[in-house]
C-alpha cells in the first residue's frame, strides 16, 4: 500500500508503455527513467520484444552494460571522467530524459549512441553522456542505449547452420530493437515518433552509418549527427575478405572452446570469462597468421549484404536514407592530442622541432597552413592535428550532399590543463550536452557557458528541424560542391569556407605524443 501511494506522488512519475508501467523520478523540469528494457535475447541470437509485466516497474537505476574482454581503468580519467558500471550480457536496456511526460507534447526526440567502437562503453560510461541538461535546455526527450558488444555482438558463427547465420548482426539488432521501442513508446514520454535523430560519437557514429545501411532500421530515425566517428575502422589492403575472416575467426573460437558442430548449443551457456579468453586467443592467433589485428579486433558489424549493407564510403549510401540531414563533426586534435601539456613553457625553438619531428622538411609548410587555418591557435598545435577522421569524413560529406541537407564542424577550443592541450577525442561531448562544467581539464568560466549554450543548441535546433540554427551560431550554411564550409567551435565561433584545406598537403604520420585506447579513450 505504501509503495503505490508512493508510486502516485509528483516526484515518481509514472508513464504506461505498451508492455506495462514504469517509475522513474523527477529532478527540477526534467523526468528521468533509467534502465528501462527494450529487449531480450539468447546469446549470439537476434533480439525479441520483452515480455508485458504486471504492476508497476522501477525505472530509477541505470541496467547492466555488456561486459567487455577487457576493462581496463582508464588513464586519461582526468580528461574524460567516466562511470565503471556492473556488465551482465542482458545489457538491452536504454534510458530516457525527458521534460513532459503529455503524449500531445510532441518533442524531438535525441538517440544517443555511444562510442568506444563496437568493442567496450556504455550509454552512461562518461560523465558527459548524463541527458538531464541537455533535455532541459534542449527541450527534447534525450535516449541513451545499452547494446550487446564485441565478441557477444559479432562473432560471425554462420558456419554452423542457419541457426546463427546472423550472429554477427547481434550488436546492430539489438540498436534495431531499440529505435522500435523508440517507435512505439516514446510517445508516452512526450516525445514524437516521427521525428527521432539519432547521434552518436566515435565508434557510435560507426553505428549509425551502419544503421543507415541497414533496411530494418528504415524509417525509425529521420535525422543524423556523427562526431568523430563513422570512417571505415577495420581496413585491409584488399587482400582480405573481411566477412570471409569474421567467419574463421567464429570457427577458431568454437575450437578454443574444444565444441563441435554436434556440441556448439553449449556455446549459448559457457560463462562468459571462458569465452572471453577463448576470443582473446583466437584473435591474438589468426591475428598473427594474417597480419592485420585490427581487421579481427574491432567488432564491428561485418556487412553480410542481406541485413545490412558496406560502410557507404565504399558502396555509397541507400537510396532509402535519401532526405536525412546530416550534421558530421570532428574534433581538431582527435587521439594525435599532445598529453604532455606545457605549451606555455616551450620557446620558439622547441615548438619548431617538435613540428619538424612530425612533419620533417614539410614543417614550415604545414606550420604556416595552420596559421591560416587557426590564426588564434599556438603554432605547436598544428603537431596535433588530425589527419584520419576529418579526411575520411569530409569525403563522407561529399558522397552525401545529392542524398540531403549536410552541415560540417570542428571543435577547436584549446583546453586549459597543464598549460594548454588540443581539442581531444571526446573533449566535444560536455559541450554537446551542455555538461561542460563536470569536465574540470575542459572548463574555462565565461567562455565554456556560451560555448555549450551555442553547441547544445545548434543540436537541439537540428533535431527540431534539421536545421542546427539559432540565435548564438553565426549563419552555418549546409556544404555545397566541392567546398568545404565549417563550423568551427572555439572561444570565437565562425564559419570557415575550407579553412584546413591547405593542411592536406603533408602525409598521414603519426604523432610523438601517441594515442590511448579504451575507456573515456582518445580513441575507439
Amino acid at each position: 500500500m505504501f509503495m503505490d501511494q508512493l508510486k502516485n506522488q509528483v516526484a515518481y512519475p509514472v508513464v504506461t508503455t505498451a508492455k506495462g508501467k514504469l517509475m522513474g523520478l523527477r529532478k527540477g523540469k526534467i523526468n528521468i527513467f533509467r534502465g528501462i528494457p527494450y529487449a531480450t535475447a539468447r546469446r549470439f541470437h537476434f533480439p525479441e520484444p520483452v515480455q508485458p509485466w504486471n504492476g508497476c516497474r522501477d525505472a530509477l537505476d541505470y541496467g547492466p552494460v555488456c561486459p567487455e574482454l577487457n576493462t581496463d581503468i582508464s588513464p586519461v580519467g582526468y580528461l574524460i571522467p567516466t562511470y565503471y558500471m556492473p556488465q551482465d550480457e542482458n545489457c538491452q536496456v536504454l534510458n530516457v530524459w525527458t521534460p513532459s511526460l503529455d503524449p500531445a507534447a510532441k518533442k524531438p526526440v535525441m538517440v544517443w549512441i555511444h562510442g568506444g567502437g563496437w568493442t567496450t562503453g556504455s550509454s552512461v560510461e562518461q560523465y558527459a553522456y548524463d541527458g538531464e541538461s541537455l533535455a532541459d535546455f534542449g527541450d527534447v526527450v534525450l535516449v541513451s542505449v545499452n547494446h550487446r558488444l564485441n565478441v557477444l555482438g559479432a562473432l560471425d558463427l554462420s558456419s554452423f547452420g542457419e541457426e546463427y547465420a546472423r550472429s554477427g548482426m547481434c550488436g546492430l539488432a539489438d540498436l534495431v530493437e531499440a529505435l522500435r521501442w523508440i517507435r512505439e513508446n516514446i510517445a508516452c514520454f512526450g516525445g514524437d515518433p516521427d521525428n527521432v535523430t539519432l547521434f552518436g560519437q566515435s565508434g557510435g557514429g560507426n553505428k549509425i552509418l551502419s544503421l543507415m545501411q541497414t533496411p530494418a532500421a528504415d524509417g525509425l530515425y529521420h535525422k543524423v549527427i556523427l562526431q568523430s566517428g563513422g570512417s571505415r575502422y577495420a581496413k585491409t589492403d584488399g587482400s582480405i575478405d573481411l566477412r570471409e575472416l569474421q567467419k574463421r575467426l567464429g570457427e577458431r573460437v568454437v575450437q578454443k572452446l574444444g565444441l563441435s558442430t554436434e556440441t556448439l548449443a553449449d556455446i549459448e551457456t559457457v560463462p562468459y570469462w571462458f569465452l572471453a579468453e577463448a576470443t582473446k586467443a583466437a584473435v591474438e592467433e589468426l591475428s598473427a597468421e594474417i597480419g592485420n589485428r585490427p581487421a579481427l579486433s574491432r567488432w564491428e558489424a561485418v556487412h553480410d549484404g542481406a541485413y545490412s549493407l558496406a560502410n557507404p564510403l565504399e558502396i555509397g549510401f541507400r537510396e532509402e536514407s535519401r532526405g536525412v540531414p546530416f550534421i558530421v563533426m570532428t574534433v581538431l586534435g582527435e587521439d594525435k592530442v599532445n598529453r604532455f601539456g606545457g605549451k606555455d613553457r616551450l620557446d620558439e625553438a622547441q615548438k619548431a622541432a617538435i613540428l619538424r619531428e612530425r612533419y620533417g622538411s614539410k614543417a614550415e609548410t604545414v606550420a604556416e597552413a595552420f596559421r591560416q587555418a587557426y590564426p588564434s591557435h599556438d603554432i605547436v598545435d598544428a603537431a596535433y592535428i588530425d589527419t584520419e577522421n576529418r579526411p575520411e569524413l569530409l569525403k563522407l560529406c561529399q558522397l552525401r550532399q545529392p542524398y540531403g541537407k549536410v552541415y560540417n564542424a570542428v571543435f577547436s577550443l584549446n583546453m586549459p590543463i597543464r598549460g594548454g592541450y588540443t581539442a581531444w577525442h571526446c573533449s566535444d561531448l560536455p559541450y554537446v550536452f551542455h555538461n561542460a562544467e563536470y569536465c574540470e581539464s575542459e572548463f574555462i568560466p565565461d567562455v565554456s557557458e556560451k560555448l555549450q549554450d551555442a553547441m547544445a543548441g545548434a543540436w537541439a535546433a537540428f533535431a527540431r528541424t534539421g536545421d542546427p540554427n539559432h540565435a548564438l551560431l553565426p549563419q552555418w550554411q549546409p556544404m555545397e560542391g566541392h567546398a568545404a564550409t565549417t563550423m568551427i567551435f572555439d572561444e570565437e565561433l565562425r564559419v570557415g569556407i575550407d579553412h584546413d584545406k591547405a593542411l592536406s598537403i603533408y602525409e598521414r604520420v603519426e604523432t610523438c605524443g601517441g594515442s590511448v585506447s579504451h575507456h573515456g579513450s582518445l580513441s575507439g
